[in-house]
């Protein structure tokens, strides 16, 4: 039976009518608004308060560079790499991302402002005399127990929710949280979403009106010709006109800058070993130095309670010590008298005279009388057995 191709079909022409019209193509939209979007202060409270140093460090990697979590998640301790800037002697950290991830090319990333998080979780990461190859966020899963296995996006989600809605919760009964804090933990808590791809689209709305589209899809890690602009960038406010007055040198980017972002962008560098720490930070992280007044403050009091300590245990040791010399005082006392009874008693005895105590047994039991205040009894008697009628201690006893 011969084979028979069947006729290609052709598309149907367009009806006379639509010759010539060009059909607008659809904007890609997100459905996430800007007022699901964190504000600075949500940001800074987050960071101040998260106890998992690991989620803390993600956190702010990805604040600053933006990129996805399945790129950040795969990222080794050894790729990052930490540079002093030689004009400013400012330090930050550049590492590659995205080579394994959904373009399947890699691009630069760097952070700076939030290093002292990276730092700081890298002092006490599990693999940390080990660095080489070794995961940056490694999983905390029982089967990942003992394991070089990086975080999984969905655990790193279910990292956020505990976070949040488990121990943010229990904040707010705090006494020593500011109300402010409070406020903005509030509403991370009950009004904004905190699933971690969220972070992609803050970083990209922050950067969108600083930056060219083209310098914005390589640091998102697009195409050049990459639409995806619209996909992230939310509604403008008056950033246009802001970036325009700082263009021009009116305005400084400090002065529209929040206290927050200014604590989150700008590290304290401590003046001695200029490791950056964070604004809160009391003592260098690296070299324990006095960093702010409240931490100064710290050092006096521990000084003062340090020398009162010292007093305390000097008087108590001079205590000690005269209670010692009055011991050994009434000892030598009580030994002496001991001693003279026994001459008396070896001359007295040899001269045929009646001795102070009539004989051995009497003397004895004189001496373990607890009225007789003698308490080295047994080395005494020893002592006098012994030496009495020259070491013979049986004719001692028996005399």
């Amino acid at each position: 039976m011969a084979h028979t191709t069947r006729p290609k079909t052709r598309r149907a022409p367009d009806p006379a009518h639509l010759k010539g019209l060009r059909f607008p193509k659809r904007k890609q939209k997100t459905s996430v608004k800007r007022e699901q979007l964190w504000t600075p202060e949500e940001h800074k409270v987050f960071l101040d308060y998260c106890e998992d140093l690991r989620l803390a460090c993600y956190h702010a990697m990805a604040r600053e560079c933006g990129g996805r979590p399945s790129e950040l998640l795969d990222l080794k301790i050894s790729d990052v790499e930490v540079k002093v800037s030689p004009s400013t002697g400012k330090r930050y950290a550049e590492f590659w991302i995205g080579r394994t991830g959904k373009m399947k090319k890699g691009r630069p990333a760097s952070i700076s402002g939030l290093i002292p998080y990276f730092n700081v979780w890298k002092s006490v990461h599990p693999l940390r005399d080990n660095p080489s190859g070794a995961y940056l966020f490694p999983s905390r899963e029982n089967k990942a127990r003992y394991r070089n296995v990086p975080l999984k996006p969905d655990s790193l989600r279910l990292a956020y929710v505990r976070t949040i809605r488990e121990s943010f919760p229990k904040l707010l009964l705090r006494p020593d949280i500011p109300l402010e804090d409070k406020h903005a933990l509030k509403t991370l808590i009950y009004d904004k979403p905190h699933y971690p791809y969220l972070l992609r689209h803050d970083f990209a709305t922050e950067i969108a009106p600083k930056v060219p589209q083209f310098v914005f899809n390589q640091l998102m890690g697009h195409s050049r010709t990459s639409k995806m602009y619209d996909m992230y960038v939310q509604d403008l406010g008056d950033e246009g006109n802001r970036e325009l007055l700082i263009a021009r040198g009116i305005i400084s980017r400090d002065e529209t800058m929040s206290k927050a972002q200014q604590q989150m962008t700008q590290p304290v560098y401590c003046p001695v070993c200029r490791e950056p720490n964070k604004q809160q930070a009391d003592f260098c992280f690296k070299c324990n130095w006095v960093l702010t007044t409240k931490g100064m403050q710290e050092v006096r009091a521990a000084d003062m309670q340090a020398l009162e300590e010292a007093a305390k245990q000097k008087k108590q040791l001079q205590e000690m010590t005269d209670e010692f010399k009055k011991m050994k005082a009434e000892q030598d006392r009580e030994a002496k008298l001991v001693v003279m009874l026994v001459d008396d008693f070896r001359k007295k005895r040899k001269e045929g005279r009646k001795p102070l105590l009539d004989n051995v047994e009497d003397f004895y039991a004189k001496v373990n009388d607890p009225n007789y205040h003698v308490d080295t009894s047994v080395i005494y008697n020893e002592y006098f057995y012994n030496d009495l009628d020259g070491g013979n201690s049986s004719s001692s006893k028996k005399g």
